[in-house]
């Protein structure tokens, strides 16, 4: 479904080259979701932006269904951590904007608005604007507005970094519930080891600049909501936590 064969991409400014991503190379199955780790600066938001068409590679190459991503962009919905929320516009006015932009208005657009909103459980602020939300619901307004569109592969980019320990808890909760009823392809970027292990059914373990895959982690219990709680979910979190020290020297600074 989503294939990546020896990535390499560079940024490059007059007079320098920083080489972001080295011989990257994995296959996402159909419906699978993923996480990826690794330390600051690795090229994990790279690779998004690779796999969403916003970049386009050094070398190598990715295929979605086939095609380069951009091809398929209607396929591909991308979450940022900063929400990406235009102020100036109210929550139904934000998820819209997808829809919009795709060419769907009127009673329609409006009707999958509500049905999203309604879903994520937050129709009830509609005609809030940004500024009113907590970060837990601002989350939901940007999960609303990729979902809106229904995406087959949704990237995630740190997407629940800026919230509380609960709240966070609680939209990776939301987060499996979603996977799990729709089956989407999803990757999602993180810098926090439970997290890529209680929703990654496999976790690209990254090494430092430039990012290479060190490790894909084989991850079966992902997919069960009492998995947090279970001894499996340790000892996996402790074993990437292990291999990202090994490798990268994370943790010993």
């Amino acid at each position: 479904m989503l294939k990546v064969e020896k990535l390499v991409f560079e940024y490059r400014t007059p007079g320098r080259r920083v080489s972001a991503l080295e011989g990257v190379g994995f296959t996402i199955p159909d419906g699978e979701a993923w996480a990826a780790i690794g330390p600051s600066g690795c090229g994990k938001s790279t690779l998004l932006y690779l796999m969403a068409g916003l970049l386009e590679p050094t070398s190598g190459r990715i295929l979605f269904h086939g095609n380069r991503p951009g091809e398929r962009a209607r396929e591909i919905a991308l979450i940022l951590q900063s929400y990406g929320l235009f102020p100036w516009k109210t929550v139904r006015q934000n998820v819209m904007l997808g829809l919009q932009l795709r060419g769907i208005h009127g009673r329609e657009g409006l009707a999958r608005a509500r049905r999203i909103l309604a879903e994520l459980d937050i129709a009830d602020l509609e005609d809030a604007y940004p500024e009113e939300l907590s970060g837990g619901q601002k989350q939901r307004v940007a999960i609303a507005r990729s979902l809106v569109t229904e995406p087959s592969l949704l990237l995630m980019d740190e997407p629940f970094s800026a919230l509380d320990a609960l709240t966070r808890e609680r939209m990776q909760n939301l987060l499996l519930d979603l996977w799990r009823q729709r089956r989407m392809t999803v990757l999602l970027v993180t810098h926090n080891i439970e997290e890529a292990v209680f929703l990654g059914r496999r976790v690209l373990v990254f090494s430092e600049r430039p990012g290479r895959i060190l490790e894909i982690v084989d991850n079966p219990g992902m997919g069960d909501p009492a998995y947090r709680a279970s001894n499996q979910f340790y000892e996996k979190a402790v074993y990437i936590r292990q291999k990202l020290f090994s490798f990268t020297g994370v943790g010993a600074r």
